[in-house]
């Protein structure tokens, strides 16, 4: 997500774009950096240039808590279920960035020292 004025949009499609999704920020279309990145990942299997084989696994699971993240927020917003706590959807998001950083961090740190 970028801001408005850091797209170089104009005052008038900034406030556009501020009345229909009610921020200054525009969002992504429809995922298209996460199709960019997977498209790069299988574009020429076998290549020397190719990822190693643990950042594939660093991809869909960073794709995985991404989107579990925005299952928090949806549910914490409508206050659905324990979500109606508001303290219950923050610890979430605690819960969520710890877990994520930590797999994060000992896929990259396994995926590095494989021989």
């Amino acid at each position: 997500m970028t801001t408005a004025k850091g797209r170089g949009l104009s005052q008038k499609e900034a406030q556009q774009s501020r009345d229909e999704h009610g921020s200054n920020i525009i969002p992504e279309k429809k995922g298209g950096s996460w199709l960019i990145i997977l498209l790069r990942q299988l574009a020429s299997p076998g290549s020397p240039d190719n990822p190693p084989s643990f950042a594939y696994w660093i991809f869909f699971s960073i794709f995985i808590f991404f989107n579990i993240f925005a299952l928090n927020q949806y549910l914490q917003y409508k206050k659905i279920g324990k979500w109606s706590d508001y303290l219950y959807g923050e610890r979430s998001y605690i819960i969520l960035s710890f877990v994520a950083k930590s797999l994060l961090a000992w896929q990259v740190f396994a995926g590095t020292l494989r021989p």
